[in-house]
């Protein structure tokens, strides 16, 4: 027998600069047809048990200057007195022992051919009953049988083994770099997905008791990328999302329910908490459909549309339901605007778009521009034909007795267009346009449907000079109709869209004349539009692309290249 003194490396970890001299003795067993084997005997070598586990320090800073280490646990007669040699890295990781198994099986069953081959197999055979192994600062190379060996500690297990103890912590960020670590070295191993799935539960129902939910749900997210067939992740997925969908229903934010639910249901479609909260929206749905088709049947077409679009936010409608919702909102069409208008003093009363919008929203002018290039052409909705005469100095204007459902203005008399008119040129009235008095000389009205104006001076533009909205005088409460004459108040007559009670930062607006029923549902038209106000640009095109809003009136350059991008 052959003694041979070495000494043990440092073990990561400990809080001394160096461990005693560890005292191997290598046995040599001399058989009678085969060479001698060498063995590492083990006398005073740590136990598993008194060994304490290195650092998340000491780990990573070994990983980072590249002096990794294994341990290699040896048998004994009890669990409790089993030793641990300290080693370099071994080949064939994680599991030598495994590879070296099915290697001497394979090439057990094998047949040699030859005596070379008999030899050489022999010798491999010899080999794979060892594990091989080298010292930390010592290049010799030792052996033991793999009958005396129990277990090996990887580098890697030793940084799991410190995860688990970090997870007890709440030790999030350390351990997550510790699993990184191991994650690049073996990629996918089985025993650091359960590590990383505890992590991230622990993470995430760490972060739902500090009030991160989606902070929380995203780590869920994580969870099921790894590991779509984890058991724990539908429960704990369930425990947060349910008070949240409740607390969305309570506050009728059925977006965010409906948000909530298909996060769920993309992860495992069969939820019972999203299927559950499913049903309990759709069942809403469908009694807000039904209440917006007894509405529709006794005639209240906008509290029918509205309830229809309702029972559509709480959850979108299929099959019969969305059929019925089209013919509902179809027959009272609402069109959401979004308005971020300049507010506050202005230092010039300059026209502002905004009123330009509304004044072409409430007011139907007598000729109204249709197109232009080098000429500029007009069309009307009132007269039906103006056929100029005596070279342009007389004009019969003959009015519209009938017009399309669709369009929102009344039909006039030749009585309101005279009075109209009337109005304009004379000087005492508020509406009095010096222009047009400096052509008009005669208004005659022939029948309810005829009107002629005789010009002083032939107009270079009939259409032009008569673009304008017809309008009525109005008799104050409490003055008499002399009185009312003498004041020229006017309003009127001929308006698209009538302004209804405004509401906060909304106000609505409805058609001037509402479209008869009976129509095919594909032949309505925007009944009513509502405007929301809004201080902030941003959050308009927020509700713009959050399906609040349907209509920006305009958008300024730079919005415009981010639409296109989106």
């Amino acid at each position: 027998m052959k003694l041979r003194f070495l000494t043990c490396p440092t073990i990561p970890g400990s809080a001394l600069n160096r461990l005693k001299t560890l005292v191997f003795v290598l046995l040599m067993l001399c058989c009678a047809a085969v060479r001698s084997d060498e063995s590492v005997g083990r006398t005073e070598l740590p136990k598993l048990s008194e060994m304490p586990l290195p650092t998340a320090e000491a780990l990573l800073r070994a990983d980072l200057d590249d002096r990794e280490f294994d341990w290699v646990v040896l048998k004994a007669g009890s669990p409790e007195d089993r030793r641990v040699v300290v080693v370099n890295p071994l080949d064939s990781r994680p599991d030598i022992l495994g590879k070296q198994d099915a290697e001497y099986k394979k090439l057990e069953a094998s047949r040699p051919q030859n005596q070379k081959e008999r030899e050489a197999r022999t010798k491999r055979l010899k080999t794979l009953r060892k594990l091989m192994f080298t010292l930390p600062g010592d290049l010799t190379e030792y052996a033991v049988p793999v009958e005396q060996v129990d277990q090996i500690l990887y580098f890697e297990d030793l940084m799991l083994l410190v995860v688990d103890q970090l997870l007890e912590k709440a030790d999030y960020r350390t351990s997550y770099e510790l699993l990184l670590r191991v994650e690049t070295e073996l990629p996918g191993w089985e025993k650091s997905i359960p590590r990383f799935e505890k992590l991230l539960l622990s993470e995430a129902a760490t972060r739902a008791a500090a009030g991160e939910i989606y902070a929380a749900l995203a780590l869920l997210d994580q969870v099921f990328q790894r590991n779509p067939q984890s058991a724990e992740l539908p429960t704990r997925l369930g425990e947060l999302v349910r008070p949240m969908i409740s607390d969305a229903v309570g506050r009728e934010d059925f977006r965010k329910a409906r948000y909530l639910i298909d996060r769920v249901k993309r992860l495992f479609p069969q939820h019972e908490v999203a299927v559950a909260a499913q049903s309990e929206l759709q069942t809403l749905s469908q009694n807000l459909l039904d209440k917006a088709a007894a509405s529709g049947q006794q005639k209240l077409h906008a509290e029918a549309a509205a309830l229809a679009r309702r029972a559509e936010a709480v959850w979108p409608t299929t099959g019969n339901g969305r059929a019925a919702f089209t013919q509902l909102f179809a027959r009272h069409q609402v069109l959401r605007v979004g308005i971020n208008d300049p507010q506050g003093p202005f230092i010039h009363p300059a026209p502002l778009e905004s009123d330009e919008r509304l004044q072409e929203l409430a007011q139907v002018s007598l000729f109204e521009p249709s197109s232009a290039d080098e000429l500029t052409y007009f069309r009307s909705g009132f007269f039906e034909v103006w056929d100029p005469s005596d070279l342009g100095r007389e004009v019969v204007f003959t009015l519209r007795e009938t017009k399309p459902s669709w369009q929102t203005q009344p039909l006039l008399t030749a009585n309101q267009v005279a009075e109209s008119i009337a109005q304009r040129i004379d000087i005492a009235h508020p509406l009095y346009s010096s222009r047009l008095a400096s052509f008009v000389s005669e208004i005659s009205v022939r029948s309810p449907s005829q009107l002629r104006i005789r010009f002083s001076r032939v107009p270079l533009s009939i259409e032009s000079l008569l673009r304008f909205p017809a309008t009525r005088r109005v008799q104050p409460a409490g003055k008499q109709a002399a009185d009312a004459s003498a004041d020229g108040t006017t309003a009127v007559i001929a308006t698209r869209f009538q302004q209804q009670a405004a509401a906060g930062n909304s106000t609505s607006w409805l058609r001037g004349v509402p479209e008869p029923d009976g129509l095919d549902s594909g032949k309505y038209h925007i009944a009513e539009i509502q405007e929301q106000r809004f201080d902030d640009r941003n959050r308009m095109i927020q509700a713009f692309n959050r399906g609040d809003i349907d209509y920006i009136p305009k958008l300024l350059p730079w919005e415009v290249d981010a639409f296109l991008a989106s």
